[in-house]
C-alpha cells in the first residue's frame, strides 16, 4: 500500500525533487495555522492518484504534523527567509508574489489552497490570474459564497471548490460558473477504530471527547456545567484543545465547576495537545460532545455556515456523536448520532450506552464515513 511505500521513502526538503514525467506536479497549500486536520486525506487522494505533491505551511503546522512529512514529495515553508506572514499587508504580499513566482519557476501545474478564503489566497490568485497554473481549494465558511467581495476576487482564479458536508453544500445558492463538491477529510493518524484497552482498571469509565479550544464563542460552557451535573461520577470529560489557564472563559468554566464539585471529573490541557496524546485519548472515547445549542454563539456558525472539528475527528474514528436534537435535520449524521435535550441529557446517556456498538457498526459500515470512499470523491473531482 502507498503508506508502506511512502514511509520509507527517505525524502529531502532542502532542495526540489524532480517528478517522474507522468505525474502532476501539485502544490498543497496553508497559508494559516488551522485546519490541518484537512490534509492528510488530501495528500492520500493526490498520492494514489500518481501526483508529485509539494507542501506548503508554516513551521507551527509542520511542528504539530510530523506524520505528513514521509508522506509528501517536499515540504517547503511559506516565506524560506524565515521572516513569515505577520499581519503587514504589503511584507505579506511580497511573500506571497514570491511563493507564486517559485510555485511557477517550479513547474507546478496545480495549486490547492487548505483553506481557500481570505486576503491570502485573494493576493495568491492575483500574482496568478494570466498564468496557466490551475487553483483549487476548500471553503470552510459558506457564507463566503454569499457576497463575500474578497471571494468574488478569488472566482477569478478558482472555479473549482470543496466544502465539508453534503448539508453545507445544498444550503449555497447556485454560483455562476463554479463547481461545487463536497468531501470529509476522515484521514487521521493512527485511526483503527478500535477502543483502546489501555486503561484496564479504568473500564468502567466513560469519556466524553470535547474537540478544540475552551472558550464561549466556541461551545457552550454553561450548558456544559449542567451536562456534567447530571452524569454520575463514573463519567469524565477532556478538552481537547487549549485551555489557557489565563482566559477568563476557562476561569470562569473552572469555577462553576468547582462549585458543583466536579473540577475533578473534567480534563483540561494548557497547550494545544500532539497527535499522539490527541490519539491516546479518543481511543478510549466513548463519544464526543460538540456542545453546541440553540441560541448560544457558536450555534450561529457550526452546522449553519461551517462544520465544528468534532465532526469529522468523530466519523474519522468512528466515535458517535453527542448531538443537540436541533441537528437531528442533518441526515447524513444520523447514524453516527445520538441526540439529547440540555435538559434531558441523562436520558441520551442511557440511550449512547445501549446504542454504543451498534452505532460505531453503523459508522463502520457507512460509506460516507469511509476514508477510501471520500479520497475517491476527492480526486474525481480534481482529475476527472
Amino acid at each position: 500500500m502507498f503508506f508502506v511505500s511512502l514511509q520509507s521513502k527517505q525524502l529531502s526538503n532542502t532542495k526540489l525533487l524532480k517528478s517522474h514525467p507522468s505525474q502532476k506536479r501539485v502544490a498543497l497549500i496553508e497559508f494559516a495555522s488551522s485546519h490541518d486536520e484537512c490534509l492528510l486525506t488530501q495528500i492520500i487522494s493526490l498520492k494514489d492518484s500518481n501526483c508529485w505533491v509539494r507542501l506548503v505551511t508554516n513551521q507551527t503546522i509542520r511542528d504539530r504534523n510530523e506524520n505528513l512529512e514521509n508522506l509528501v514529495d517536499e515540504w517547503v515553508d511559506i516565506d524560506p527567509r524565515g521572516v513569515g506572514i505577520l499581519g503587514a499587508a504589503i511584507g505579506d504580499a511580497l511573500i506571497i508574489r514570491r511563493l507564486m513566482r517559485s510555485l511557477k519557476r517550479d513547474k507546478i501545474e496545480l495549486v490547492i489552497f487548505n483553506t481557500a478564503q481570505g486576503g491570502h489566497v485573494r493576493n495568491a490568485c492575483l500574482f496568478s490570474l494570466f498564468h496557466k497554473i490551475e487553483f483549487a481549494g476548500i471553503v470552510h465558511t459558506i457564507r463566503k459564497f454569499n457576497g463575500s467581495f474578497t471571494q468574488k476576487i478569488i472566482h477569478l482564479k478558482i472555479i473549482n471548490y470543496f466544502v465539508l458536508a453534503e448539508f453545507l453544500k445544498e444550503q449555497i445558492p447556485p454560483q455562476n460558473k463554479l463547481q461545487i463538491e463536497a468531501f470529509y477529510p476522515l484521514a487521521f493518524p493512527k485511526n483503527d477504530g478500535e477502543i483502546s484497552e489501555e486503561n484496564p482498571t479504568e473500564k468502567d469509565t466513560v469519556l466524553f471527547a470535547l474537540i478544540g479550544g475552551v472558550e464561549l464563542r466556541r461551545k457552550d460552557l454553561i450548558g456544559f456545567v449542567s451536562i456534567v451535573q447530571q452524569c454520575g461520577e463514573n463519567v469524565r470529560f477532556a478538552f481537547l484543545g487549549k485551555a489557557d489557564p489565563e482566559h477568563p472563559d476557562v476561569i470562569e468554566l473552572k469555577k462553576n465547576l468547582t462549585e458543583i464539585n466536579c473540577l475533578n471529573r473534567v480534563d483540561f490541557f494548557d497547550k494545544n495537545l500532539n497527535s499522539d496524546t490527541m490519539n491516546r485519548i479518543l481511543r478510549n472515547s466513548n463519544a464526543i460532545l460538540p456542545l453546541i445549542h440553540p441560541n448560544t454563539p457558536s450555534c450561529n456558525e457550526y452546522f449553519r455556515n461551517q462544520i465544528p472539528g468534532a465532526m469529522n475527528i468523530a466519523l474519522g474514528h468512528n466515535i458517535p456523536l453527542l448531538l443537540h436534537e436541533s441537528f437531528e435535520r442533518i441526515a447524513e449524521l444520523n447514524s453516527a448520532s445520538v441526540y439529547y435535550r440540555l435538559e434531558d441529557f441523562s436520558i441520551a446517556f442511557d440511550e449512547l450506552k445501549s446504542l454504543h456498538d451498534s452505532l460505531r457498526k453503523a459508522m463502520r459500515l457507512n460509506e460516507n464515513y469511509s476514508v477510501e470512499f471520500q479520497r475517491k470523491k476527492y480526486a474525481e473531482f480534481l482529475f476527472s
